[in-house]
């Protein structure tokens, strides 16, 4: 037993087979990840993991909303040679927002990325 809090994410354990696998990777803040079989993401409630901590970010991933670092901001842009390339931003601390955001329909606003 590990207390939700300690959950940074969960995703489907095989990589490609998406949220129909029914074995997920967890992985905590403070220990190695863990493979845990036979669970799928309708049982997310029956471990006390609330719907409204953890967002759904993709078909096969929940991320704790308590562990998305407002530090850092993810956009897509042009580079030099034309083209689109992903870059992180990082946020000012006096820029950050006091409160975390809120996730309408317990989707990630993709404006809000760790």
């Amino acid at each position: 037993r590990f207390p939700a809090s300690d959950i940074v994410f969960i995703r489907a354990a095989e990589k490609g087979a998406g949220a129909e696998s029914n074995n997920k990777k967890v992985y905590f803040s403070n220990r190695p990840p863990l493979v845990v079989s036979d669970f799928s993401f309708k049982k997310i409630e029956e471990w006390n993991l609330s719907q409204n901590t953890f967002v759904r970010i993709s078909k096969s991933m929940y991320v704790n909303s308590r562990q998305i670092l407002p530090s850092m901001m993810q956009v897509k842009c042009c580079d030099d040679k034309g083209k689109i390339v992903s870059i992180w931003l990082p946020v000012s601390e006096n820029f950050r927002p006091k409160k975390r955001p809120k996730f309408p329909n317990n989707t990630l606003d993709s404006r809000c990325i760790a």
